[in-house]
């Protein structure tokens, strides 16, 4: 099972075992008699409960009976739990016969899989993407013809079915979807790609790399996502003439599966020469941009070729390099930017030492002689900027963009709002689930959740430096700021900066039961630096109306003069309507005094 999956069954083991506690601490003899969960527990204990025992707790109108009959289960006693029939469990409520597929799928209980199958049916979304889960768990082969079917619909079951179909063994699996992947519609198609990719099914790509299919946004989409997962070396040369002769943005889909392959193979040098004599060929813009993505391909090899473009004599490549080199906390970048921070190059001395405070404000440099050392080098960069200008005949030029965290100079202290522990400090709204667990906060939804789930910040907030570490497995999440709570479905309006699992449009900037989308995030950018299924980290700037969010050391959102709401509470969102695993751990914020 996939560590992702094991969330929502995580959740149910805690609570029942909390109930499951509970349960066991009557004070006195006396209290068995008058709690029928507590019998019911004892009774399970000596393994003296009958089949019908069990179907009669499990439809229990009192919940603790039905929560007890749940956590025996889930835990057994001196007898193993008994084997439901499929007409056991029609005459469960939905809510409840979900529940036990994941406690039956837990136990590993294959004996069941007769009493599984017809949810596979059922009219509660719920209850079939549970049992998906259980059969593909189970490696159900009856139930291939279904999943497969449910794995290319539209079905809120669709992406537990594919993840389903991974686990079960057969080739005419394989062939049936290779059917569908060729033929039909377009949705379809690439909702069949999708699963024989989590098959490591390799002869999808030669069609994926063919002209047919490298046609339109969504065809491209999957496809890059298909080759990150299935390309080799083999492959390489072929994509990247595929990405560099694509219209417009299109082509940058395919630097994933670029990135992958570098990553995974053999003779990356090679893959890397290949590279670098291609872009040769093409405009600077282009060779910026794949400079940019090689963040995403980080080893031994990939700082040599940095290195080079660095020492080079085309500034805007020799700086794309560097700042490529501040996304990585890796001690050969570390060492590398130290040797360029001595270059007599001005602009190259100034990029190298900003990407060093860069990983400093990360936490990722600790050494306190290298701080110093940096601090000090950026001081003198300064004065000596100030003394430049204020010399005679000086001409102020337009400033370029700039790309560095904000300062840590704001002044204030940071302030953990997490403590690793417990949700202290923090309240939820109704929706979702938040719980804390391995020092991070998780949120898990569902899409049978009309509203949006929030964990909000007990304290308001003004103007403030936020710091916040952030994984997005899967679905649409969000950090809110200076957010107030409204008598509405969604609870809360005001700004969030965009979290989710793809990248782009990570760090944009939307205005909740306002003015939807105030500000997109640079695509490029967001795609350069963020880490797909990984920690990031997310920084908010926010004084008066100028807010900037900064994603692992790199500016991607700013707005002036904003006229939104100038303070409010602090928020972590789970979206309605969707299937949403999100954690966070570090959260840390520096309140900036008013000038």
């Amino acid at each position: 099972m996939h560590p992702i999956d094991r969330i929502p069954n995580l959740c149910l083991t805690v609570v029942l075992s909390v109930l499951f506690g509970l349960c066991l601490i009557p004070s006195s003899p006396a209290e068995y008699a008058a709690d029928p969960a507590a019998q019911l527990i004892e009774r399970g204990h000596r393994g003296a409960l009958s089949d019908t025992d069990w179907i009669e707790a499990l439809q229990a109108k009192d919940p603790l009976i039905c929560e007890a009959a749940l956590s025996l289960a889930l835990r057994g006693g001196e007898r193993e739990v008994f084997l439901p029939t499929a007409k056991d469990m029609a005459s469960l409520t939905p809510e409840v016969r979900t529940r036990l597929i994941s406690v039956l799928g837990m136990r590993g209980n294959a004996a069941a899989l007769p009493a599984i199958r017809p949810s596979l049916q059922a009219d509660h979304a719920a209850e079939r993407i549970a049992a998906v889960r259980t059969l593909g768990e189970l490696k159900d082969t009856a139930s291939k013809g279904r999943l497969i079917e449910l794995a290319v619909s539209e079905d809120p079951a669709a992406e537990a079915a594919r993840e389903a179909l991974s686990r079960i063994p057969g080739s005419d699996i394989d062939e049936t979807l290779r059917v569908l992947f060729v033929n039909g519609p377009e949705t379809r198609r690439i909702r069949a790609l999708k699963t024989l990719v989590l098959r490591g099914c390799r002869t999808v790509v030669p069609t994926l790399l063919s002209s047919e299919w490298m046609e339109g946004e969504a065809r491209i989409s999957a496809a890059a996502e298909a080759l990150a997962a299935l390309g080799t070396d083999r492959e390489f040369g072929e994509i990247l003439e595929y990405a560099l002769g694509l219209p417009g943005s299109s082509g940058k889909d395919l630097q994933d599966p670029l990135a992958r392959i570098i990553l995974t193979s053999a003779d990356p040098h090679a893959l890397l020469d290949t590279l670098k004599n291609r872009i040769a060929r093409e405009d600077v813009e282009t060779r910026i941009s794949y400079i940019g993505f090689l963040s995403r391909a980080q080893c031994e090899a990939t700082i040599e070729l940095l290195a080079e473009y660095a020492r080079g004599d085309h500034p805007d490549l020799a700086q794309r390099a560097v700042r490529t080199l501040a996304a990585w906390d890796d001690t050969g970048s570390v060492d590398l930017l130290f040797e360029l921070a001595d270059s007599s190059d001005a602009v190259l001395r100034r990029s190298s030492l900003e990407a060093l405070s860069i990983l400093v404000n990360r936490r990722k440099i600790r050494n306190g002689a290298w701080i110093n050392r940096i601090n000090e080098a950026l001081a003198e960069e300064t004065r000596a900027e100030s003394r430049a200008a204020d010399s005679p005949g000086h001409t102020e030029a337009a400033n370029p963009a700039d790309d560095r965290e904000p300062s840590e100079a704001d002044a204030g202290t940071w302030v953990p709002l997490f403590n690793g522990e417990n949700l202290d400090g923090w309240h939820a709204l109704p929706g979702g689930t938040w719980f804390v667990l391995d020092g991070q906060i998780i949120g898990i939804g569902t899409h049978e959740s009309k509203s949006h789930a929030l964990l909000i910040s007990d304290k308001r907030y003004r103007d403030f430096h936020l710091r916040v570490e952030f994984m997005s497995v899967l679905g649409n999440s969000g950090l809110y700021f200076r957010t107030e709570r409204v008598d509405h479905p969604v609870a809360v309006k005001g700004f969030q900066a965009e979290i989710c699992p793809a990248g782009f449009p990570v760090g944009g900037l939307y205005e909740t039961l306002g003015r939807a989308w105030v500000a997109h995030s640079d695509r490029e950018e967001v795609n350069a630096v963020f880490k797909k299924y990984d920690w990031n980290v997310m920084e908010v700037r926010a004084v008066g109306g100028d807010i900037q969010v900064v994603l692992n050391g790199k500016k991607v959102c700013e707005v002036k003069d904003d006229p939104g709401l100038p303070e409010g509470y602090i928020g972590l969102q789970l979206h309605g309507n969707a299937d949403l695993d999100v954690r966070f751990r570090t959260i840390e914020i520096m309140e900036i005094p008013q000038s």
